[in-house]
């Protein structure tokens, strides 16, 4: 195998590029998941200061979407002292798709989520 001066100098050069650059800032890690029976589905939900006294706040993905979207987020609203729930909404990630196609409707969601609260 031949390789030419030209991919021999690219790859010296990337290489020492690397080298010096800093190691780039791995992405928080997503609370484990558990899932919770609402509505007739289970729904994979992560959480954060489940005991918490600060207020609960909920974060929904859109589509196409994970929880794992709101994982930047996550860290820091916990560390204001913030109940941080976050679902996989239904048919998405780790929770149950609902059978029927018309129980993606807000009205479904809706009662998906008050069941979750």
């Amino acid at each position: 195998m031949t390789i030419s001066r030209r991919t021999l100098l690219a790859a010296t050069g990337a290489a020492a590029l690397l080298s010096i650059l800093p190691a780039r800032a791995q992405s928080p890690a997503m609370p484990p998941a558990r899932k919770i029976r609402t509505n007739g589905i289970r729904l994979a939900v992560h959480e954060v200061n489940e005991r918490g006294s600060g207020p609960a706040v909920v974060l929904l993905h859109g589509f196409p979407g994970l929880a794992y979207t709101w994982r930047h987020q996550i860290p820091a609203l916990a560390g204001a002292g913030y109940r941080v729930i976050v679902p996989d909404l239904p048919g998405y990630g780790q929770s149950d798709p609902p059978p029927p196609v018309e129980a993606y409707d807000i009205a479904h969601l809706t009662a998906d989520l008050a069941g979750l609260l």
